[in-house]
């Protein structure tokens, strides 16, 4: 764009003016002279000030149908693309979430007619772990649909959600009923509150004054050492993605791994999608598993059984896939 944006708008609008009503170049000249001084200057500036975004204002209402439609069209054949390399990941996730559903409702079905007597003592910590499940199978779906439209980062973001509600699930699997009871109470809390861990008090896991967060919770939950490492350390990787960090500004999941120089993405990318995939669906199984294996019955037993090998599958079929990718995108680099 110019410098002076308005000044060569004013420019080009009087010499359009008087080419039309001069007839030689000497009365241009002088028309021109005469007309170019500063009060004019003032009096279009204000005009064009008060004209020109209506005007722009105008042409997009008139445009952007047009613009709507080369957009889905140019989504729709990104959408092919990404389809032609993930698609095999993408159809292994879609599966994932089904089956889930309908193993959830078939689930909340059976406690009420084959686990009724169970329910009484766990009423709470039943419901708690079922609104955790079902929140992160949405959760899940909104991960799915940013990836099969190339937002690898925004998805790798939600996973983040994803592993809080995780937690939280582990945690009151492993706590007292009055803990599941207490956190299905402080939905009514004052949404301003400043303790959203109160609950967490009720499981006797904490000294009376000792300041709460998300990371001494996640402490107390019973994981093997390498497990807890690596996966808190890929849950601080999204909160510095989602979070307005240094690191989560300038660097990108989805930049194409053999690119020489840095730069911050807007837009969609094929690359990078294999990290929400897989993070996601093993979080997954983790808060389907804390709600099934509750009461225990056969059809769950079997049913996690399945999904624990569908996820190693999912993992592989991921790993191949980006392997293959990045082969095929080095070997075209260096091809060139």
């Amino acid at each position: 764009m110019d410098k002076d944006y308005l000044f060569n708008m004013c420019v080009e609008s009087m010499t359009d003016y008087l080419s039309e009503i001069c007839q030689t170049q000497k009365e241009f000249d002088e028309q021109f002279d005469k007309y170019f001084t500063e009060d004019f200057l003032t009096k279009m500036y204000k005009l064009l000030i008060n004209s020109v975004p209506g005007k722009v204002f105008s042409f997009w209402l008139d445009e952007c149908s047009k613009y709507y439609k080369e957009d889905q069209e140019e989504n729709f054949n990104f959408q092919e693309y990404l389809e032609n390399i993930w698609g095999h990941g993408f159809e292994l996730s879609n599966l994932l979430y089904s089956v889930i559903l309908d193993e959830l409702d078939s689930y909340s079905r059976r406690l009420e007619t084959e686990h009724k007597d169970d329910l009484p003592g766990n009423k709470y910590k039943c419901k708690v772990l079922q609104l955790l499940a079902n929140r992160n199978l949405q959760t899940y779906a909104s991960i799915l649909c940013l990836m099969q439209n190339g937002f690898g980062d925004q998805a790798f973001m939600l996973f983040r959600n994803m592993f809080e509600n995780s937690i939280f699930s582990k945690f009151i699997f492993e706590s007292n009923e009055q803990t599941a009871k207490a956190f299905y109470e402080a939905q009514n809390k004052d949404i301003k509150s400043k303790d959203d861990f109160s609950w967490v008090r009720y499981s006797n896991k904490f000294d009376k004054n000792e300041r709460i967060s998300f990371k001494k919770i996640f402490e107390k939950c019973k994981f093997e050492k390498n497990y807890a490492d690596i996966w808190y350390g890929q849950y601080k990787l999204a909160c510095k993605l989602l979070h307005t960090t240094p690191q989560g500004t300038s660097k990108t999941l989805c930049s194409n791994p053999t690119a020489d120089e840095m730069f911050s993405l807007v837009g969609q990318s094929p690359f990078g999608l294999n990290l929400a995939g897989e993070h996601s669906a093993i979080i997954l199984e983790e808060s389907t598993r804390n709600y099934l294996c509750l009461f225990y019955d056969e059809k769950s037993l079997v049913f996690t059984v399945a999904i624990h090998k569908w996820i190693g599958e999912i993992r592989n079929v991921y790993y191949e896939i980006t392997k293959k990718f990045e082969e095929d995108t080095d070997n075209l680099k260096q091809s060139k």
